[in-house]
């Protein structure tokens, strides 16, 4: 729950900083799923 209130403020914060933050998600969940 914390972790999405953080998420949230990056967002309203800085949109780029947002948009890196779930490239790096879709890449892990990629790295997660091929491992």
């Amino acid at each position: 729950m914390l972790k999405s209130k953080t998420v949230s403020v990056s967002i309203d914060c800085d949109p780029e900083t947002a948009y890196e933050f779930v490239a790096n998600l879709k890449n892990l969940k990629n790295a997660i799923e091929n491992s």
